[in-house]
């Protein structure tokens, strides 16, 4: 398979900076997209398998909201998106799958051209200028991801969402239907067992005398 190859030319004309406006604004726009909720699991008491994300949960009212996690491939995807669209001025196909597109550039180590420019005495000052301000982006990428997480998934924040989910009153009214019906299963069982006693006792009375 044939990977991107970058050429001299194309670093010559590359641009070595981003303003510090535009960066923070599309540092937001990427890290906000690569954030998502975790898959759920759910126990049987036999299987354990997944719930998506974000489902309702029709047997738990008041359920926590999702974890919040990194989708680590796509940030990757998107990274090299900004590299080669603003630095490069690289048109990148949006109809294009953007896992497929990701590879044709990275797999002919793409950073790694960038590195090997370092060498040559036309282009080099562009290569490292390049490279301080792509690393000062994708440093903003991390904090803003890093931050969003932390605070969503903030123990104290998740137990106040839940409280503010069980104080509606569909909520509290499906939690007093679960309650009940808890409540008569125990009852029938009860009901069961007394049943099972008495037909016991029979069987066991002692036998007249003779």
């Amino acid at each position: 398979m044939e990977y991107f190859e970058l050429t001299k030319d194309m670093m010559a004309a590359a641009k070595t900076y981003m303003p510090i406006e535009y960066k923070e604004t599309l540092a937001r726009t990427v890290a906000f997209r690569c954030v998502k909720p975790m898959v759920r699991l759910k126990w049987d008491g036999i299987h354990l398998s997944e719930r998506e994300a974000g489902d309702p949960v029709k047997d738990e009212p008041t359920a926590l909201p999702d974890l919040m996690e990194e989708d680590v491939a796509l940030k990757m995807c998107l990274l090299q998106n900004v590299l080669l669209s603003y630095y490069f001025d690289i048109e990148m196909d949006e109809e294009a799958d953007p896992y497929a597109q990701y590879d044709l550039y990275a797999g002919g180590h793409l950073m790694n051209q960038i590195e090997r420019f370092k060498a040559d005495r036309d282009v080099k000052n562009k290569a490292f200028d390049l490279m301080e301000d792509w690393r000062e982006f994708k440093k903003i990428v991390d904090t803003i991801i890093y931050n969003y997480k932390m605070n969503a998934n903030d123990p104290l924040k998740r137990f106040d969402a839940m409280l503010t989910v069980f104080s509606s009153p569909e909520n509290i009214q499906a939690l007093v239907n679960e309650l009940q019906k808890s409540a008569d299963e125990v009852e029938e069982k009860v009901k069961s067992a007394k049943k099972g006693r008495k037909k016991s006792e029979k069987v066991l009375e002692p036998i007249p005398e003779a």
